[in-house]
């Protein structure tokens, strides 16, 4: 080997190995052209694992002999291999028999076929991290050149396989950097020093919906804006931390098709040398905050729901007082007594009290109902005449009814609240006269609009739909209708209960609720209940009671409320009964124990301090069967529901009542008893 064969060597070396970007077929060329070079039967390159003794050979060049690809541990070829290797030092053995004798090492050396051999070790930072090995098959000489020419190469390889691990991470880390932007939930936008789009993935084409050739260019504040004064978001400081980035914040987008969404922005530099570039990640958050505002919702809800049945009892109990001793009194005036006016305003507006806060439970969806199967078709039309007075002439009311049965599972008279309520709404959304269509239909499928849970959908229900030609809901207004007490009629024209009662009723019913409306073009609102199977007919009028001997029966009162008992007692002896008064269950139990006889029903108060009515009832039937049992109760319905006064064998009277109806409660009580 001449002495410009080394430098014309490396050189050719250097301009093969150059534009590989594998290690490995970089250890294949090197092992190749060095193994021609010096033309020995094997070359080798090997890499050293963190042990310092395992090394493994990925790549080797044969010639006449086998290749020796695959892992070794360095203590097998001997102390003097491991001792010179790991000090830096070139292993050089030109005749192994004669240099190691029937040692271990020989015979590792043997089992490879290897007579004479160089190996140039690579230590870095004092750690052995490669080898480069030449192969005889038979003794051989080496000359100095060959040694140097070995260790030469080594150093290059080892650089050469470093640059192109080194680009092989640098490609990898591109790839990874490229699938993380690209399919980031996120839209990510990259932006030059003055806040134009350069770059974007595949997200921001879907939020923006358009193509990203549409927004590269685009300043990143004509794509986004900021929240207006008043919209529900937290303010945020736009002031960059210390390392450049901003809070993040919530802005809107308008889509390509027009449609708002709302996003959280989060911007932050990214270093790249001299330019200056930003990535602005947006996350479309506009279902997160639809769902926030159903769960505020729902807590507003039930907060009312908890002040409502709090303040339920005991309002009931002071307005059963207060309507029944307006009434009493009016009873003994004569009709120009001026104090009869008097009279009938605390009356009255003792019944509107009792009306807000059956408002305020059916909201809440606390209220006592008492469900039935009817067919909704028949409610639709038995109220038409009293729809129509209630919305005037200058409104023209059609009804469409279903011609197959719509059975439901409902409270008769809370659902005429809710079809009154309905009209009174699309009566004042017609100041000036339109058209009030109801419809009712049967479907056997779930339809588009059905907002049930999807274990429901697959079930029939009924649908009453009711439509005006008024002036239309805005969006604003449509997000807070059914919340108790938003109105938007002038101050003292409305409690704005009507709507937030209808929900209620239909949610506790079983029901759903949605409307559709755009201003200027009317109003729909479809409540839709499950299909019930078809029961008895259900009487949807008060049956007319007449007089008879039982209105001299005996009724005993259980009332632990010292007002509500003697003013029930005055409303049962006005009807011509005979009231007996106690204030527990105790106290009931002692006067039956010598009266019974004399005793024909036993109205008890449901919850009291010593005795539940619950099981007063019990001890009463038990001993003296032929007593009849009325509960009453101001509680919600949630509150009396766990004691069963509510189920279908059990006749219930609901605070705050008045004369008629508790006169009626008895007599329908004592007429099915003798029935």
């Amino acid at each position: 080997m001449s002495q410009h064969a080394p430098i014309e060597f490396l050189k050719k070396l250097g301009e093969s190995t150059r534009t590989q970007e594998d290690p490995v077929h970089v250890m294949a060329t090197v092992a190749f052209m060095l193994g021609q070079e010096l033309k020995v039967s094997r070359c080798a390159y090997a890499e050293v694992d963190d042990d310092q003794d395992t090394f493994c050979i990925r790549q080797d060049y044969t010639s006449a002999c086998e290749s020796v690809t695959g892992q070794y541990q360095l203590a097998a070829f001997g102390e003097r291999a491991v001792a010179t290797m790991r000090s830096g030092h070139t292993l050089c053995i030109e005749h192994v028999e004669k240099e190691l004798g029937e040692s271990t090492a020989a015979e590792t050396f043997r089992s490879i076929g290897v007579q004479a051999i160089i190996c140039c070790p690579l230590v870095k930072a004092g750690s052995l991290r490669a080898m480069m090995a030449v192969h005889q098959v038979e003794p051989r000489v080496w000359t100095e050149a060959e040694i140097l020419l070995v260790q030469e190469v080594v150093e290059r390889c080892w650089s050469t396989i470093e640059r192109a691990r080194a680009e092989e991470e640098s490609r990898h880390n591109e790839r990874r950097f490229h699938d993380l932007f690209e399919f980031a939930p996120d839209a990510i936008l990259l932006l030059d020093d003055v806040g134009e789009v350069t770059l974007v993935n595949q997200q921001a084409e879907t939020l923006f919906g358009c193509a990203r050739s549409d927004l590269v260019g685009q300043p990143i504040d004509q794509l986004i804006s900021e929240p207006k004064p008043g919209d529900d978001t937290t303010e945020a400081a736009t002031t960059p931390s210390s390392e450049g980035r901003l809070p993040t914040r919530m802005a809107q987008v308008c889509t390509r098709q027009g449609e708002r969404r709302w996003v959280e922005i989060r911007q932050s530099p990214i270093h790249t040398g001299s330019r200056r570039v930003t990535a602005a990640a947006i996350r479309d958050v506009t279902a997160r905050r639809e769902l926030e505002a159903k769960l505020r919702q729902s807590q507003k809800m039930e907060t009312v729901g908890h002040l409502a049945g709090g303040i339920a009892h005991d309002f009931n109990n002071l307005l059963t007082v207060i309507t029944n001793s307006a009434e009493l009194v009016l009873m003994g005036l004569k009709a120009d007594d001026l104090m009869a006016e008097e009279m009938v305003a605390i009356r009255d507006s003792g019944r509107r009290a009792a009306d807000l806060t059956r408002q305020l439970l059916a909201f809440s969806r606390q209220q006592v109902l008492q469900p039935a199967c009817v067919d909704l078709n028949t409610i639709v039309r038995r109220l038409r005449p009293i729809i129509c007075r209630l919305i005037g002439e200058h409104i023209t009311v059609k009804i469409e009814c279903s011609r197959r049965p719509g059975f439901v599972f409902v409270d008769v008279s809370q659902m005429e609240q809710v079809l009154l309520n309905l009209a009174v709404n699309a009566r004042d959304a017609m100041p000036n006269g339109g058209r009030l269509t109801i419809t009712t239909a049967v479907h056997s499928r779930a339809s588009d609009s059905d907002r049930r849970p999807e274990r429901e959908r697959g079930l029939p229900q009924v649908m009453l739909r009711m439509n005006d030609t008024g002036v239309g809901i805005n969006g604003a207004t449509q997000e807070r209708m059914f919340d108790p007490f938003f109105t938007t009629k002038n101050r003292g024209h409305g409690t704005g209960m009507g709507l937030a009662t209808v929900y209620g009723i239909v949610k506790q019913s079983g029901g759903d609720i949605a409307v559709e409306s755009e201003l200027g073009r009317g109003t729909t609102f479809r409540v839709s209940f499950p299909l019930a199977p078809a029961g008895p007919p259900v009487a949807t009028e008060e049956p007319t009671m007449t007089k008879s001997e039982s209105s001299r029966a005996t009724v005993l009162v259980v009332e632990d409320e010292a007002d509500v008992r003697r003013i029930t007692g005055r409303l049962l002896e006005s009807c011509g009964y005979v009231a007996l008064l106690v204030r527990s269950g105790k106290e009931a139990l002692e006067l039956l124990a010598t009266q019974s006889e004399t005793v024909d029903v036993l109205m008890t108060d449901v919850v009291m301090p010593d005795m539940l009515g619950t099981e007063l009832a019990a001890r009463v039937k038990e001993l003296y069967p032929q007593i009849h049992v009325l509960f009453s109760s101001g509680y919600t319905a949630d509150a009396i529901g766990r004691h069963g006064v509510l189920d279908s064998d059990r006749h219930f009277i609901r605070k705050p009542y008045e004369r008629d109806v508790l006169a009626r409660s008895i007599e329908t009580l004592l007429n099915s008893a003798d029935s």
